[in-house]
């Protein structure tokens, strides 16, 4: 097989995406053998935006020798290597073997690179893309590395400039302005000088480990003009050896009560936690960023994942075999049951579908008033975390306890039980009131 003699269909019938699931799929086929459709997962997705599958047919590639010190993985995509005292990322689909001392990389890569690593033209193979693939390989495990930090000076001067960042004047236009500034500070939502958003990641430690910086347009979405950056790059800091953590992390051991509800974007954890501050909203900052490592420090907790339109299938797959682990988690079929097959199309995500909602009265909820809203009790999931993460097992308080209700005294056990019963059945703002005061006066006294 060569280039000319492998091309997409030119027909117009469609198959269902590998990747996404969506019927947009435009598979190759082999001009030489009468437009014979090739496997399945040959092809590439209309949704170039919302998707990007592309995988091209197994053809031979000539790669060049890439000598280095040391090799790890960076993440799902790509390697990160070092040579003499530089580092380099590699396309993991471009890296065909690797061997001690180095890696055989594709020779387009390299000649195409404006820095690429140093390598050999001379000592060059080639390999049949698809036969031969990288995961084949078992890269050489590197002495882990302590994870670089940012000094808190630095995320201190960004929590400021509000009027200038352009994400927060969007939630200002929404939302009531102090609950905004409050969640902002909360969250540690950063202004950069030029208006953009730094979303910090802070783990659970309140250790820095770096910040997202995102430009928005003034209608809340992103600049397609400007790419996503990080602070420690515009830093410009040395040898600096980055382990992202959730965002919003720092912000679990201050909710030791609240069921962990888990979005990719960081825009829609800051926009959920003004719907439903009863819950505790992180994001993981990309699909592909959920994984058990970043999970760790929440595995005790109750976890809701929240995924985009047309990731659901991904991380379900990843809940059950993270619940394998020991992980308690479900994850929400909202979107996937709700949205039209144009908003599938569009991957909208819960901040698309919460922001056609009035948001909740903030200033009763600065008095402790519960919200009744309906759009809650259709998540099918819990209606009060307290009640699952807090309650849920009842030996952990001192069934000796007397509490007062309704003029009387009851035991703990029985309180705990019948409150809990009348919301979950109910929807007793009553009872979540009481739970709530109780939940306040157990925590101040352990």
């Amino acid at each position: 097989m060569n280039d000319y003699t492998i091309k997409l269909d030119p027909g117009s019938k469609k198959s269902i995406c590998p990747q996404c699931g969506q019927k947009c799929f435009v598979r190759y086929i082999d001009t030489t053998n009468n437009n014979l459709l090739l496997d399945e997962q040959f092809g590439r997705c209309d949704r170039e935006q919302k998707c990007g599958y592309h995988v091209y047919p197994p053809k031979e590639k000539s790669a060049c020798f890439v000598p280095f010190n040391s090799i790890m993985e960076y993440n799902e995509k790509s390697y990160i290597i070092e040579s003499g005292i530089k580092k380099y990322y590699l396309p993991k689909s471009q890296v065909f073997e690797i061997l001690e001392s180095g890696c055989y990389v594709a020779e387009f890569i390299l000649k195409n690179n404006s820095q690429p690593p140093p390598y050999i033209p001379n000592d060059s193979k080639k390999f049949s893309v698809g036969k031969i693939i990288s995961s084949s390989f078992q890269p050489l495990s590197a002495k882990p590395k302590e994870t670089s930090f940012i000094d808190s000076k630095i995320i201190e001067q960004s929590l400021k400039f509000y009027e200038s960042n352009i994400f927060v004047n969007y939630l200002t236009s929404l939302f009531n302005p102090n609950q905004v500034k409050d969640i902002c500070f909360s969250y540690n939502v950063g202004t950069a000088k030029d208006g953009s958003t730094i979303f910090w990641q802070v783990d659970n430690h309140q250790n820095i480990r770096t910040g997202k910086i995102i430009r928005y347009n003034k209608d809340g979405h992103r600049s397609k003009l400007v790419h996503p950056d990080w602070v420690h790059t515009r830093l410009k800091l040395d040898d600096f050896n980055l382990q992202q953590c959730l965002f919003g992390l720092h912000l679990i051991d201050k909710h030791p009560a609240k069921i962990i509800c888990i979005v990719e974007s960081e825009k829609t954890a800051v926009i959920a936690s003004v719907y439903f501050p009863q819950y505790l909203w992180l994001a993981t900052g990309g699909k592909s960023n959920l994984n058990a490592e970043k999970l760790e420090p929440v595995k005790h907790r109750s976890i809701i994942l929240w995924p985009d339109l047309a990731a659901y299938e991904k991380w379900n797959q990843k809940a059950i075999e993270f619940n394998r682990l020991g992980f308690n988690i479900k994850v929400s079929d909202f979107l996937e049951t709700h949205a039209t097959d144009t908003e599938k199309q569009e991957g909208l995500d819960l901040a698309d579908f919460l922001l056609i909602l009035s948001p909740p009265d903030y200033e009763k909820h600065e008095k402790n008033e519960p919200q009744k809203n309906s759009f809650l009790f259709e998540l099918q999931a819990e209606p009060h975390p307290i009640n699952v993460d807090y309650f849920r097992d009842l030996n952990r308080f001192d069934p000796s306890w007397q509490v007062e209700d309704n003029g009387t005294y009851t035991n703990l056990h029985e309180f705990i039980t019948n409150h809990v019963s009348q919301v979950k059945t109910n929807q007793s703002t009553v009872s979540y009131e009481k739970l709530c005061s109780l939940q306040s006066i157990l925590l101040r006294n352990i």
